[in-house]
């Protein structure tokens, strides 16, 4: 359903009916999974505010920050008309903070705590991304680097923090099922 919405191969009328039925698909599995010992995907889990918050708010942030690693190579390849090997070599940037962040979530979470940390990132990477607008062909490449560190930087804490306040109060015993459907 959501693939042809933006595409003219369905009707209006099939695109509801695929979203009418994935809705009676997941009403229909979760009435089996209440009935059976050991569900494939067990939605209880959603009854822990931690893993709930997390997992769905979390994935809607993730959906916004993916966009970027896509498409800002193809802005600077398509857009700007630099090599694939310039573009890669501006953008890895992004996977070089990654690293730097990971030695400081822990102690943001301590110091500011999940709410905080995970409302910051998000409006910091709205910014981030909002930035990526005001480039053009003609910034300068270390400019547009600046841009994409700090942007790596506010994604990778996002879900770092995230993942962490999605497992931060499940049992040992249901964590294997909880990555299965956070997944």
């Amino acid at each position: 359903g959501m693939e042809n919405v933006g595409k003219p191969v369905l009707s209006s009328a099939a695109i509801t009916a695929v979203f009418a039925a994935a809705v009676l698909l997941l009403l229909a599995f979760s009435a089996y999974a209440r009935r059976v010992a050991a569900p494939a995907i067990d939605l209880t889990l959603f009854r822990q505010r931690s893993f709930r918050i997390g997992t769905l708010v979390g994935g809607a942030a993730r959906v916004g920050f993916n966009g970027v690693p896509f498409l800002l190579p193809l802005m600077l390849q398509v857009g700007f008309g630099v090599s694939p090997v310039v573009s890669g070599s501006i953008t890895f940037v992004s996977a070089l903070s990654t690293l730097f962040v990971r030695a400081f979530v822990t102690r943001l979470l301590r110091l500011y705590g999940f709410a905080r940390v995970l409302g910051g990132s998000a409006i910091a990477g709205s910014a981030m991304i909002a930035a990526f607008a005001l480039l053009n062909a003609d910034t300068p490449h270390w400019i547009i680097v600046i841009c994409v560190f700090p942007y790596g930087m506010t994604r990778s804490g996002q879900f770092m923090a995230s993942n962490k306040l999605s497992y931060s109060d499940t049992p040992a015993a249901q964590l294997r099922r909880a990555t299965s459907l956070s997944g």
